[in-house]
């Protein structure tokens, strides 16, 4: 399916072909404006950070219900670049109070859960609780898978060197998206739910810890019309 995007401010008018991964599952009508409305901000984001043109117009948008994990994901494949849209990111804080509730409980009761799965259905409930919150915590690691294909981090490298990538797109992603405090605030309710020990990306304390830090710091530097 073609869709065009309006122009970024900052980016010319693209013409993107949006491959919606059906797959492993169809992706229901209902949803259609919210898919639509994702594959948009994942341009935008492109265009606001500064992704190349060449590269951009290489990105394709997966949608994967049968995925249940907190973010996106992003990963090159051949000469594409693949986001890949979980179902958990296309829930709202709202939708529990709306006509679209009883629609996505029937998707999630189709789903046979794993421990891991489940884990994340908890995080997503508290997660939830804050709605203001929540979409400022999507827009930030929203732009954090952005920032892998602006920096290309696609290469096979050691276990520090991944931990390195990943701090240097959640600080480009707060520096852009100006939603440090979304990130902060999904990383610390992550870290009561999910203990487990990565060795490709640091802690979710220690996420939340540099993300403070840079906030400290933003708050001291001087406004450029103060200057």
């Amino acid at each position: 399916m073609a869709v065009f995007l309006k122009s970024h401010p900052r980016a010319m008018d693209w013409l993107v072909e949006e491959d919606v991964d059906s797959s492993s599952s169809e992706i229901p009508g209902f949803l259609k404006k919210r898919t639509d409305s994702i594959t948009r901000k994942v341009f935008e984001a492109m265009a606001e950070m500064g992704v190349p043109k060449e590269i951009a117009s290489k990105v394709r948008v997966s949608f994967n219900l049968d995925k249940i994990a907190p973010s996106p994901d992003v990963r090159k494949k051949g000469s594409s670049f693949i986001v890949e849209i979980p179902f958990l990111f296309l829930l709202e804080a709202k939708d529990g109070s709306s006509e679209m509730g009883p629609k996505m409980g029937a998707l999630i009761a189709k789903h046979l859960f794993t421990p891991r799965e489940l884990t994340y259905l908890k995080a997503f409930s508290e997660f939830s609780q804050d709605p203001v919150m929540a979409e400022k915590a999507k827009k930030f690691v929203l732009y954090h898978e952005i920032a892998h294909i602006l920096f290309q981090h696609f290469d096979e490298v050691d276990d520090d060197k991944s931990k390195d990538r990943e701090m240097q797109a959640d600080l480009t992603s707060a520096e852009v998206s100006h939603e440090a405090e979304g990130g902060i605030y999904l990383f610390n309710i992550m870290s009561k739910y999910d203990q487990a020990v990565s060795t490709t990306h640091p802690s979710f304390e220690e996420r939340a810890r540099y993300l403070r830090e840079f906030q400290d710091v933003r708050s001291l530097t001087p406004s450029p019309d103060l200057i």
